[in-house]
């Protein structure tokens, strides 16, 4: 009897604390396993709770900046946010590298690539699923570069401010560096 009356009290409580954790899952992953899949990486993600783009114009053609972008063995060279960058393959749809920028550790695969023109990748952190997109255009002796990325996920619905001024700080930085190692080729 003691045992029956125990679950009889403990139900509402366990009815209560399952609520929450469908709420939170609505909340923070109403779409959990399907956005990435959707995605056909021309874009980035416009549902995302993150997203930002930059563009800047660079004075090199548009191989010279593919070959520095896609020389992903080569990063940190370049950009000094990345500290660790290993690829295993060539750059195409399908290959994964993984990386470290700051203090994230990033496994991504690239989605498509169109030399010289056009790269993406998504990308997977702890809390954040990333799409990353970059499109090159030739204009007469310069090339412009344009890229967008989305972020989306728990940490970033949950950070969303801090974590919308990271991405877009990350972006205007990378593309700086970015033109500095083309122009200076």
């Amino acid at each position: 009897m003691t045992s029956r009356r125990t679950l009889l009290l403990l139900l509402p409580g366990a009815a209560v604390l399952l609520l929450l954790v469908l709420l939170v899952r609505v909340v923070f992953e109403p779409n959990r396993g399907t956005e990435m899949n959707a995605m056909d990486y021309t874009t980035i993600n416009a549902n995302a709770a993150a997203a930002a783009s930059a563009t800047i114009t660079i004075a090199a053609d548009a191989n010279s900046v593919w070959n520095i972008l896609t020389d992903f063995a080569r990063w940190r060279d370049w950009n000094p946010a990345v500290q660790a960058m290993t690829i295993n393959g060539p750059v195409t749809p399908g290959t994964v590298f993984k990386w470290q920028a700051d203090s994230a550790k990033i496994t991504s695969t690239i989605q498509q690539a169109q030399p010289p023109y056009f790269i993406s990748w998504s990308g997977k952190m702890l809390g954040i699923n990333a799409i990353h997109v970059w499109r090159l255009t030739p204009q007469d002796s310069v090339t412009v570069v344009h890229t967008a990325e989305s972020w989306d996920g728990w940490l970033v619905k949950l950070l969303n401010k801090p974590m919308q001024k990271m991405l877009q700080k990350s972006l205007d930085e990378g593309l700086g560096y970015l033109q500095a190692a083309a122009e200076k080729s």
